[in-house]
């Protein structure tokens, strides 16, 4: 501890390592026998006066820095009191409390950041140079995934071009087997055919023959759509064929007989061999006998619908396809239908009434194809065949209520005939 006397105090500004001080102070009387009294305080340290007292010394030990004013007065033993005594002097703060060392944590602090804000680039820099190389990477990496889809793409392409090539060569072929409808039209002047097929190649079909003074028409719907479905309605056209032209058989019932057993040995479906599917056809046949205005149907799970007097009447079919699963004895049954003048026939697959679409996205169903041709039954049939084909589109293609466009799931084939 530093103790320096009042007088030896010349230096204004200590230094806060002098912060522990003592300061004496004495006072001068004509009488030395009676003590004198002494009472002090510092200003900036302490806010009232000591006691009075004989003490010539006053202590005090760290001193926080700042100016500050020490006072000492003195009283006779008669009472009488002197003047007061100052002593100003002033605690210099400690370095790391100086103007200069706040400008130097200042500096310190911004160095800190500066350093951090740096190493964080170079570590941002680092992870993108890492993120780029990592990209290109990836990004010759899918290049050259992209070639090997590219080539792909052509070669599917490519191969895509071949089988519709192959499937269009097809439908030519098909067509050519269908009837002409000029040729249905010679004996039947007032009447339509409405052929859909769900793709290029159809496995509905429509088959005709005139021998004498009888017409026969065929609409059929084989297993299948598409190339499978074709090839079974190439199979099922040659059968009628050589029901007709080879064994002239001319009545429905045993025409259909007749394909049934020759489709079931083509197709390996007889017997008990593993080799049996189900593929076949539904069909409704018509003969009309010109001469007595007489119509022999026969149906295999096809109906045929009458038209007549503004009401629709049903005949219905046999429950059994032609070949799959049907025996090959299997009968159908025929039925012989007087005609009048203004009667009309319609023979259909079921895609047109089993079509989705409509404001549910349901299907169409019999009951709603019946209507529609009630509604149409009083028009040209060649009008029919357009309003039938526009309500088909509409019923598919809802654009005008929901927005929803429908595939078509099935071939359609429709015939119309008014005697």
């Amino acid at each position: 501890m530093l103790f320096r006397s009042l007088q030896q105090l010349l230096i204004p500004e200590l230094p806060y390592s002098d912060n522990s001080i003592g300061i004496s102070f004495s006072s001068p009387t004509f009488d030395n026998t009676l003590p004198v009294l002494y009472s002090w305080k510092l200003v900036g340290y302490e806010e009232e006066w000591t006691e009075w007292t004989v003490t010539t010394l006053s202590t005090y030990t760290n001193l926080h820095e700042g100016r500050y004013t020490f006072l000492v007065r003195a009283k006779t033993p008669s009472g009488a009191e002197s003047e007061i005594a100052s002593f100003e002097f002033t605690i210099l703060p400690p370095w790391y409390r100086t103007l200069w060392a706040y400008f130097l944590y200042a500096a310190l602090f911004v160095l800190l950041i500066f350093i951090s804000i740096r190493i964080a680039s170079y570590r941002l820099k680092q992870k993108n140079v890492q993120l780029e190389k990592i990209v290109s990477e990836r990004t010759a990496e899918i290049a050259q995934k992209n070639t090997v889809l590219e080539h792909q793409n052509v070669q599917i392409l490519h191969q895509k071009q071949e089988i519709t090539d192959s499937i269009t060569y097809a439908k030519r072929i098909q067509e050519a087997i269908l009837p002409i409808r000029m040729e249905i039209r010679k004996y039947f002047p007032d009447s339509f055919v409405l052929f859909k097929p769900k793709d290029i190649v159809s496995g509905d079909f429509y088959w005709f023959h005139h021998n004498d003074n009888i017409s026969m028409v065929v609409c059929a719907d084989c297993t299948g759509h598409g190339v499978p479905g074709a090839f079974m309605s190439m199979i099922c056209t040659d059968k009628l064929n050589h029901a007709v032209h080879e064994k002239n058989i001319l009545q429905p019932g045993e025409m259909l007989s007749e394909v049934n057993r020759g489709i079931k040995r083509s197709l390996k479906q007889a017997g008990e061999s593993h080799a049996q599917t189900k593929d076949g056809m539904d069909a409704a046949i018509c003969a009309f006998h010109h001469a007595s205005n007489t119509l022999t149907y026969s149906g295999a799970n096809r109906p045929l619908w009458l038209i007549r007097n503004g009401t629709i009447e049903e005949y219905k079919p046999t429950k059994c396809a032609v070949g799959g699963f049907t025996s090959e004895d299997q009968i159908f049954e025929q039925i012989s239908i007087s005609i009048q003048a203004g009667d009309c026939v319609i023979m259909s697959s079921d895609g047109y009434a089993d079509q989705f679409g409509g404001e549910k996205g349901k299907k169409m169903m019999v009951k709603t194809f019946k209507e529609k041709l009630l509604e149409i039954a009083t028009h040209p049939m060649s009008q029919q065949e357009q309003e039938l084909d526009t309500y088909f589109e509409n019923w598919k293609n809802n654009l005008t209520i929901n927005g929803q466009v429908y595939e078509q799931i099935d071939d359609v084939c429709v015939i119309g005939i008014r005697f």
